[in-house]
């Protein structure tokens, strides 16, 4: 979530600081495989992105990792991101989230 407001809000200073982190490896990695500096540069000057509506995990439980993964899945595939999650949504990510780790082609425990 973006910061509201005037204040400060540790989370998001906290993700600013992974996104610098993993782009710091990202461009190491990318220098080693010989790509010139502004090609790298250019590539990693894109802002933090922030979904403004999102579902929340129900009180009392342990679903947020759960709800991170699917809004990720979401995004990644360009898909809008549900604003709630009713029912039993979080137990169909629980259970789509085991599918893939099992029916993965190349790592997943099928065979």
């Amino acid at each position: 979530m973006r910061q509201r407001g005037d204040r400060t809000d540790v989370h998001h200073t906290e993700a600013v600081l992974l996104k610098e982190r993993v782009s710091d490896v990202m461009k190491q990695s990318l220098r080693q495989f010989g790509l010139d500096e502004q090609s790298i540069e250019a590539n990693f000057r894109h802002p933090l992105e922030a979904v403004t509506k999102c579902p929340q995990q129900k009180p009392d439980t342990l679903d947020c990792g759960v709800i991170v993964c699917g809004i990720m899945r979401q995004y990644v595939y360009r898909g809008d991101v549900e604003r709630t999650l009713q029912g039993s949504n979080c137990s169909v990510l629980r259970a789509n989230m085991v599918k893939y780790f099992i029916n993965d082609p190349t790592r997943g425990l099928k065979d």
